[in-house]
């Protein structure tokens, strides 16, 4: 293949020698992590939708509220007692992918299908324009936690809340 004339050449060659070495054995899986839920009951939580709007010459909100420098945002967006599950619908009707992140805890991406989560934890989660995506977590963390954007031009134009846990 040539650029401008230009023949492609090897940047590194390598070779090997002698007999192969022999398999490795499978990597063990790590011990389950004992500061995560073993499981989250699902049939037991506080569900909220979090509708986020906005953009463009228009602020960003989340349930209506833009929370710009968190002014706006006197009251939480929910409450619930500690070893509350919360399961949220994050719902991005902007032009915009969002993502979004819940502090001070870790949380599961439900299937679309209700039938389960993905096998590993998170913080944040993608949300890319017009979709819906469901997240479970315990509140088991006592304390004010922001939800809000991790793209912070998306923070500072209202795509910030907080939540409590008591």
């Amino acid at each position: 293949m040539t650029l401008r004339g230009v023949v492609d050449q090897p940047m590194m060659i390598f070779k090997t020698e002698g007999p192969a070495r022999e398999a490795l054995p499978p990597i063990a899986s790590l011990p389950a992590n004992p500061n995560l839920p073993p499981q989250i009951r699902l049939q037991d939580s506080t569900r909220l939708d979090v509708l986020i709007e906005g953009g463009g010459s228009k602020a960003f909100t989340m349930n209506q509220k833009a929370a710009v420098g968190l002014s706006g945002a006197a009251s939480p967006i929910f409450a619930v007692k500690t070893g509350t599950p919360v399961t949220l619908g994050l719902i991005n009707k902007t032009a915009a992918a969002q993502a979004i992140r819940v502090h001070g805890h870790h949380m599961r991406l439900l299937h679309p299908a209700d039938d389960g989560w993905e096998p590993y934890w998170r913080d944040s989660i993608l949300l890319t324009p017009g979709k819906t995506h469901h997240v479970a977590f315990l509140a088991d963390n006592p304390g004010k936690w922001m939800l809000e954007s991790a793209i912070y031009a998306h923070q500072a134009a209202g795509v910030r809340a907080w939540f409590e846990v008591g």
